[in-house]
């Protein structure tokens, strides 16, 4: 929907406050009434932009294929397409907008995580299930837990160091590193 491209662009590249519905309309067309008889005002439209904008960047992981695979090429498969989500400039704009926005808009938060972040972690589930149950992976272990486990290896502070503006993103030389050695702990565990 080019109404939610549109706001995207503007919300990512302006923040929430400096964007108003009359400026949307303006780069779109239309009225401001229709803003508002279908997303509620300029809050609904943000939320509607959020929930389009996570869909977009967790396609990458939901379309993985990875049946057949080994376990270890199938994480890194997962990691590297989890990394590029991450890390995708889009989807840094969209996580620094709902960090300044969600606790005065906790809806967009929840749908920011539902979609996001929640959404990665359905889909390593989803994996670690059905290789629990093929037993190559142990079945008393809680794969919601073990999902999460998984992503923050391949998270680590650098995540949180990029929002903040602190670090820039991984190359793409370095995700190779970093990815080997999130799947090499998460199977082997920390031990000798």
């Amino acid at each position: 929907m080019a109404i939610l491209t549109h706001a995207a662009q503007l919300f990512l590249e302006h923040g929430y406050e400096l964007v108003s519905v009359d400026s949307i309309v303006a780069r779109v067309g239309g009225s401001k009434t229709n803003i508002y008889r279908h997303f509620g005002g300029k809050e609904g439209l943000l939320n509607a932009v959020v929930e389009h904008e996570s869909a977009i960047l967790r396609r990458q992981l939901d379309e993985l294929r990875l049946d057949g695979l080994p376990i270890p090429r199938a994480l890194e498969k997962i990691g590297e397409a989890f990394l590029s989500v991450i890390y995708d400039p889009q989807a840094v704009a969209l996580h620094r907008l709902v960090i300044a926005q969600g606790r005065r808009f906790p809806e967009i938060a929840t749908t920011f995580s539902t979609n996001g972040p929640e959404g990665a972690v359905k889909a390593v589930v989803g994996f670690i299930e059905s290789r629990q149950a093929l037993g190559d992976l142990d079945a008393s272990r809680d794969a919601h837990l073990l999902a999460h486990q998984y992503l923050g290896l391949l998270r680590l502070d650098a995540h949180a160091r990029v929002l903040l503006g602190l670090d820039a993103v991984p190359s793409k030389a370095d995700r190779p590193r970093i990815v080997a050695e999130a799947v090499r702990t998460f199977l082997t565990g920390a031990g000798p």
